[in-house]
């Protein structure tokens, strides 16, 4: 009898022992699971989007566009990839944990689909595009391309193209142009594009997107319906350091909002463009750091989209908002195939995504070239590029966002502008250089004292790309500066 009560406490205890075991196991899995969870679904939040976007958009292949995230960080080996050709939508996972999903609805882009705004993102208005401001109101018709004028020495323009796709031979690294285009005096003097793509092809902005948000805000300030001297912005900032941060503010990068901007897996830059379905009102949430407005100037993807949703918020409904964008924006310069993104709660995302051609970005170019007027009408405010151009007086270059050191920042335009050590970004440039900078090397650079566009497009990984050597190849082709 007391043998059998034995074993049967031994059978309970190991039965115990091995619950315990369980539930620690349990446990474990679980904690691991969330800890693990919150960089998985910005993996595969950003996996899905940008291969909804390249895929759909710049007409790249999955493959390609795989080894593109896994060359950003290894950590996308796990990411798993499957694309529908018949809806373009595309689905990512980690061993089918962290689950997202993205969907292209042209020309309104991809956009991540988050539970509750399916109804939202499918009734969410398109353009009813009048193509016919494009073909009959185009300022910038590219006519005469490639006749080289008298004076420019197409020797050394091969030589522009020769580094641009090819890079220096004793540099060892790999350049990754996609596309280059360069205009002088209103006429394309050199157009190249790397195998694969072409002038038809639309190249993705990155940040170079904010500096087209600036011409759409100009364009709806010269209509009224916007006022850089504006504060009082959110009704959530009417009790707090919020209230008093103008528009002017927010476009000069001096909010003072508290933000992290470096693309890691942790930044709030990539929990905005992965997680969060409106990136506006996210922005908008974070708190100053900074008492007494202008603060100190900090480079934000966040401040560009509460901009974008201050622009959209200007109009009494979504339908007129994306009309503006095409129709009263866009085509009016030429730009009738240009794909602009929205988050799922449609606020075009204007910090990132902007996709367009390179000839696109020459346009947009010519009309900041043309200080905003077109055909002979102003689109937007007389003055409106002088003071994009005013550097910021709290600019200063910083190592956590990578700003370069010798550069100023207008408003959402970064400038060639010397800097208190009397240094240039770009020591062989003119110091009136405009410049639109977007991630991996992308530059649409206005150079207004020489009546010249240089549009560069590409995939930069390893900081190869030298952009003072490549405009100083290109003002060596030109005639002297008088003719």
């Amino acid at each position: 009898m007391v043998e059998m009560n034995f074993k049967k406490d031994f059978i309970y205890e190991r039965l115990i022992r091995r619950l315990i075991y369980a539930s620690i196991l349990v446990c474990a899995v679980i904690i691991i699971y969330f800890i693990a969870s919150y960089p998985g679904y910005r993996m595969t939040g950003w996996a899905a989007k940008q291969a909804c976007s390249l895929i759909n958009i710049t007409g790249q292949s999955l493959s390609q566009v795989k080894a593109e995230l896994i060359e950003e960080n290894k950590l996308f080996k796990l990411v798993s990839l499957k694309w529908n050709p018949e809806t373009g939508a595309v689905r990512a996972s980690v061993f089918g944990l962290f689950p997202n999903k993205a969907i292209y609805r042209p020309p309104l882009g991809a956009v991540l689909i988050f539970p509750g705004y399916e109804n939202k993102i499918k009734s969410f208005p398109k353009p009813e595009l009048h193509l016919s401001s494009a073909e009959n109101r185009s300022c910038y018709p590219f006519k005469n391309d490639h006749k080289v004028p008298v004076g420019v020495d197409k020797s050394k323009l091969k030589k522009v193209l020769t580094y641009a796709f090819e890079g220096s031979l004793s540099a060892k690294k790999l350049v990754c142009t996609r596309a280059v285009l360069v205009m002088w005096k209103n006429q394309v003097i050199a157009e190249q594009y790397a195998p694969g793509f072409s002038r038809k092809s639309l190249f993705i902005s990155w940040s170079m997107a904010k500096s087209v948000l600036n011409l759409a805000i100009g364009r709806r300030v010269y209509q009224g319906a916007m006022s850089l001297n504006a504060t009082g912005l959110f009704p959530v900032w009417s009790n707090d350091k919020r209230n008093s941060i103008s528009l002017e503010q927010l476009l000069r990068m001096e909010s003072g909002l508290r933000w992290y901007e470096p693309y890691t897996l942790t930044s709030d830059v990539v929990t905005m463009l992965c997680r969060k379905p409106d990136m506006g009102n996210y922005a908008a949430s974070f708190k100053r750091t900074e008492d007494n407005p202008p603060a100190h100037f900090y480079y934000s993807s966040g401040t560009s989209n509460i901009l974008s949703l201050l622009l959209r918020r200007s109009f009494s409904s979504d339908r007129d908002y994306v009309n503006f964008l095409w129709n009263d924006f866009l085509l009016p310069l030429g730009i009738s195939d240009a794909q602009l993104e929205f988050d799922a709660s449609g606020t075009w995302i204007g910090a990132t995504y902007f996709y367009a051609t390179a000839r696109d970005w020459a346009r947009l170019g010519q009309f900041v070239l043309n200080d905003g007027v077109l055909n002979g009408h102003r689109l937007i405010p007389e003055g409106w590029i002088k003071r994009t151009i005013k550097p910021t007086l709290s600019y200063h270059s910083s190592t956590i966002t990578n700003d370069p050191l010798g550069m100023s920042y207008g408003m959402h335009w970064w400038i060639n502008k010397k800097n208190d050590k009397n240094e240039n970004w770009m020591n062989d440039v003119p110091n009136d250089a405009i410049i639109a900078w977007g991630h991996y090397g992308q530059y649409l650079m206005i150079i207004p004292s020489r009546r010249l566009i240089i549009v560069r497009l590409g995939q930069e990984k390893e900081n190869s790309w030298d952009e003072n050597h490549f405009v100083r190849l290109i003002l060596a082709a030109l005639p002297d500066k008088k003719n």
